[in-house]
């Protein structure tokens, strides 16, 4: 991995801890704005669909290991529950880029988004990092695309940016 790709690794990271500081959500998960402990089944699916050894970001940096630490969730407005989705996952994960998986060195820590059903079943990525991450392939609707950029641009997915931590 080039000194660059690490640069932008540590950016991304430290975009999350910005997100966080600024959104609505406690960075601890107490309820505030509505953020709250994911059910056990969205852990369950996360790590069950855990991608390895695939390529990300603009260089397609190889990166050999997702570890989900915890899930976090936000309620979606009712005006934007379509698809079956009522809620947004929040996923962390430690995300090992090929070479660090083994050593001293941690895993840079990030948030993959996803839309959920109430009972915890994620039923599409939200952002390219879930897309990537995790086999959990999104409705086969032409309507999903615009609907994922609506919550995208939406205040709720706003303060889901800082929902919860990883640790």
């Amino acid at each position: 991995m080039t000194r660059n790709s690490r640069l932008r690794l540590v950016g991304v990271a430290l975009t999350a801890l910005l997100g966080t500081a600024l959104s609505g959500c406690s960075a601890f998960g107490d309820g505030v704005g509505g953020c709250s402990d994911a059910p056990s089944s969205v852990l369950d699916a996360a790590r069950t669909t855990a991608q390895s050894g695939f390529r990300y970001g603009q260089e397609g940096n190889v990166i050999s290991k997702v570890e989900v630490l915890r899930a976090n969730s936000m309620p979606l407005p009712e005006d934007l529950q379509q698809f079956g989705a009522t809620e947004i996952a929040i996923v962390w994960s430690d995300i090992y880029p090929r070479g660090n998986e083994d050593s001293a060195v941690p895993g840079v820590q990030g948030a993959a988004f996803f839309a959920a059903a109430d009972d915890g079943t994620l039923i599409g990525p939200l952002d390219d990092l879930s897309a990537a991450a995790f086999d959990v392939s999104p409705p086969d609707d032409a309507g999903w695309s615009d609907w994922v950029s609506e919550v995208a641009s939406s205040d709720t997915f706003h303060d889901a940016l800082g929902c919860g931590s990883p640790n």
